[in-house]
């Protein structure tokens, strides 16, 4: 296993730290207008130009490989560019004012980039779980069913409950968008227990952390009705977006020596 340096992202983690204090900064001047203005068109650009970047790096040799974690930067490439889309989809909200109908539009939207991320590290826990021989792979994914069905039905419930202002339909919307985060989360926080000792847990470290920060997005939704295209979710998302972005240059360093 070739060492893989933190520095490999180096130009991400930069973007990521840039945009943080660019918030801070007109946060703290209260130039909200700009600042609302600036990352929500910066977030499908970041989001698409990373995606990009991932499918130009792995889908060259995908085809003739059988290597699970190459799959998954190939995936998360593909989940960041349909996330793009979604974004695009959010400012459209921004500019309709947030209307009811637009707002349940978007979070259907985000759901297949969501999805494509999840199911390449769900790929990459199957393959894990067969060469490690964890458990049964039946029994395996029936568990995991489980725990998202029952996630999103508790989820829906304290929604419905707690946070009646949202609506039924929102919360029918929202509710499968933040189990399955908890559970990608869950996977990944495996696999670093996994693989604690290798180098391969530096990208899926990052890998946890892109999937957490995005749950928080997704509980922001239900704490603020008012949530969408906000610059504290704009910043959310892309921070997330940075996240994926270095794993797909971190990994690079590894996939060169398959």
């Amino acid at each position: 296993m070739p060492r893989i340096r933190w520095s490999g992202a180096f130009p991400i983690y930069v973007l990521g730290l840039a945009i943080l204090l660019f918030y801070i900064l007109l946060a703290s001047t209260s130039s909200y207008d700009i600042l609302q203005l600036a990352l929500v068109l910066l977030t499908p650009m970041i989001a698409f130009t990373l995606g990009i970047m991932g499918l130009r790096i792995y889908a060259r040799e995908s085809g003739l490989r059988n290597d699970r974690f190459h799959t998954l930067n190939l995936w998360i490439a593909i989940g960041l560019i349909m996330l793009s889309l979604s974004e695009i989809a959010g400012i459209l909200v921004f500019l309709a004012e947030n209307t009811f109908q637009l707002e349940i539009a978007f979070a259907l939207v985000q759901m297949p980039g969501i999805f494509l991320l999840g199911f390449g590290i769900m790929q990459y826990l199957r393959s894990v779980n067969s060469a490690l021989e964890i458990m049964n792979g039946e029994r395996m994914w029936i568990i995991l069913v489980l725990i998202v069905s029952l996630t999103t039905l508790g989820v829906l419930v304290i929604i419905i409950t707690q946070f009646p202002n949202l609506g039924v339909i929102r919360a029918i919307v929202i509710s499968p968008i933040i189990s399955s985060l908890i559970l990608f989360c869950m996977v990944a926080l495996g696999f670093i227990w996994t693989f604690q000792n290798g180098e391969i847990v530096k990208p899926l470290l990052l890998v946890f952390l892109g999937f957490l920060i995005y749950l928080v997005r997704s509980f922001f939704w239900v704490f603020s009705s008012y949530a969408l295209a906000t610059p504290t979710d704009s910043l959310l998302a892309i921070e997330s977006y940075v996240f994926f972005g270095s794993v797909l240059l971190l990994s690079q360093s590894m996939d060169k020596y398959q």
